[in-house]
């Protein structure tokens, strides 16, 4: 896919005003293209098969984020060579807690 010396780049993945509670609301991560950048899920464990999230080779359509082509793109700039690809950090929506009373 890429070699050692190829250099990435930080991109911001925003899922937008539309996170539900418990979503994926943003991710940085590292990768060598946009392309690449909006195939990486924020969990680090899902994969794009090119028409939906899978986890352990089955759909995961609950899976808190959008199809890579949803997702709102924004370079950062040049990841520090220390980084490997993938996910440098992700963020979720708060859960909305149920008041008692």
């Amino acid at each position: 896919m890429f070699s050692d010396h190829t250099p990435l780049k930080l991109y911001l993945l925003d899922y937008g005003t539309s996170a539900y509670p418990g979503d994926y609301e943003a991710v940085v991560v590292a990768a060598i293209s946009e392309r690449h950048a909006r195939e990486i899920h924020p969990s680090g464990i899902h994969q794009w098969d090119g028409r939906q999230w899978v986890y352990g080779g089955r759909p995961r359509p609950d899976n808190g984020w959008l199809p890579p082509n949803q997702v709102d793109v924004k370079l950062l700039g040049e990841a520090d060579p220390s980084i490997a690809p993938g996910v440098v950090y992700s963020f979720r929506q708060k859960e909305e807690k149920e008041e008692c009373g």
